[in-house]
Formats: structure tokens, C-alpha cells, sequence
């Protein structure tokens, strides 16, 4: 095996000012990571004390049928991140602009797909868990709804995080934590489980549009 003595790691190059920097870094991606999850807890939590266990299932059967569409865009919008950073650095602010275009018309192929997801979803929902369990069709369609505030937060995260505005990011996560399970009670007393599912509906879309402003306005400055 070769050695190459340049990359090979030394004491010496240790720097202690940069424990700093690295551990913010590293805390904020982690609540960033940890939000998401919190969240979607939080909803089975509510569901199940407010309407009792049984409701749980049909919320995460809905969820898990249109979570197959985040999977699939997951893998189209993760190397975004990198190559946002790549270019940021090699300051080709045009080629970021050109892919947030593209990944936006690849986005309304996403809708066409959950409209369609939302017209089979009582076949297919037939097929997989029978008749035992009733799912209402407007959950299916708040739940799609969920699915696309989701892909345009997903998609304008990944770009602001590429380059290095975490402070935007981090600061919209805590605020949803704080205010997702006042809202969400508030809203399943009115409007039952679909309550629950409009509350994070209400606050990703809040999201997705804050993503979406300050990633036009940063590019904005930095061509400026």
C-alpha cells in the first residue's frame, strides 16, 4: 500500500482555535437532522393522546405511502449540497442559479406525481392493508400537500446549506419546535387528525417559502 507522507494526519497540524468553529458547525447540522424526526414523534404523540392509539395507524400508512416520493427525490436533490459548495467557492454563481431552475421544473414533476399518487390512493391503499383501515381522502390529500412543502423546503435547505447560511436554517427549526405542538393541539380540536397533519403543513410551507426568499436574495448580493 502506498503512503503519501503530505496527507497523512500530525499533532502538529492540530489548531485548537478551530474547535470552535467545527463544534458550531457540527451542532447546528445536528439540529437540523434531529428537527425532522422530533417532528414526526411529536405527530404520533398528539395523534395517539388526543384520539387514542388506533388513529396512528392510518396517519402513518398515509405517511409512509407518500414518503416514497421523498425517498426518490432525496436521491436527486443530496448532491446538490456538495456541488452548491463546489461552485460557491469557485464563485459560479451561474451555475448554482441554472440548477435551482432546473430542480424546480424536476419539482413540478414531483406535483404531477402526487396528484396522481392522491387519484390511485384508495387502490392502493385497498391493495396493501385492505379494508381493515379507513383513510379519508382529504388526509391523503393533506398529506401530499405536506409531501410537496417538503420538497421545495428540502430542495432550498440543501442549496442554503451548501452555502453555509446555517444560522437561517437552524434558526427556523428551533422556531418550529416551539410552536408546532401548541399549534397542532389547537388545530386537531378543530379539525381532528387532519389538524394535526395542516399544523406541519402550515409551518414547512412557512419553510419552504423563507428557504426559497433568502436563496434568491443571497444570490441576488453575491452577483451584486
Amino acid at each position: 500500500m502506498q503512503i503519501l507522507p503530505n496527507y497523512c494526519p500530525k499533532i502538529t497540524m492540530f489548531k485548537r482555535q478551530e474547535i470552535r468553529g467545527l463544534m458550531g458547525l457540527g451542532i447546528r447540522f445536528f439540529m437540523i437532522q434531529i428537527g425532522g424526526v422530533v417532528l414526526m414523534s411529536i405527530s404520533n404523540i398528539i395523534i395517539s393522546h388526543q384520539f387514542g392509539p388506533q388513529e396512528v395507524t392510518p396517519y402513518n400508512i398515509t405517511y409512509r405511502y407518500f414518503s416514497t416520493v421523498l425517498l426518490i427525490f432525496g436521491i436527486i436533490i443530496t448532491p446538490v449540497w456538495s456541488a452548491t459548495t463546489d461552485a460557491y467557492h469557485r464563485k459560479d454563481i451561474e451555475w448554482i442559479r441554472s440548477c435551482s431552475k432546473r430542480i424546480s421544473k424536476i419539482n413540478i414533476l414531483f406535483l404531477v406525481g402526487l396528484v396522481f399518487m392522491v387519484l390511485i390512493s384508495k387502490w392502493i391503499y385497498s391493495l396493501w392493508i385492505g379494508n381493515e383501515v379507513f383513510i379519508p381522502l382529504s388526509m391523503s390529500v393533506l398529506m401530499a400537500c405536506f409531501t410537496y412543502s417538503s420538497i421545495w423546503n428540502w430542495t432550498y435547505s440543501n442549496f442554503l446549506c451548501g452555502l453555509g447560511k446555517l444560522n437561517i436554517i437552524s434558526g427556523y427549526v428551533t422556531i418550529i419546535l416551539i410552536l408546532y405542538y401548541p399549534l397542532s393541539i389547537y388545530l386537531s380540536n378543530l379539525c381532528g387528525i387532519n389538524g394535526v397533519i395542516t399544523s406541519i403543513l402550515i409551518l414547512n410551507s412557512i419553510g419552504a417559502v423563507l428557504y426559497f426568499t433568502q436563496f434568491h436574495q443571497i444570490i441576488k448580493n453575491i452577483s451584486n
